[in-house]
């Protein structure tokens, strides 16, 4: 989970600091990283909620120490 909150933060700061070099590594047409980082961008929509999904209900769930106070 940290990888992708480095690399999804460091993309971050590139759309925000850098909006041109942004606008023209997500042309299709002319810049050769375009389509892989598309996909991964796609990619990421689907696997950081699960990531942050599945810390929460660890997070939430008893241990068996807890579960045995109870």
């Amino acid at each position: 989970m940290l990888l992708w909150w480095v690399l999804l933060f460091g993309l971050s700061l590139l759309a925000r600091y850098e909006p041109d070099a942004w606008r023209a590594a997500l042309d299709l047409d002319g810049s050769p990283v375009a389509d892989p980082l598309t996909e991964l961008l796609d990619l990421a929509l689907v696997i950081v909620p699960e990531f942050l999904f599945d810390a929460v209900i660890q997070e939430r769930a008893p241990t068996s120490a807890a579960a045995g106070l109870a």
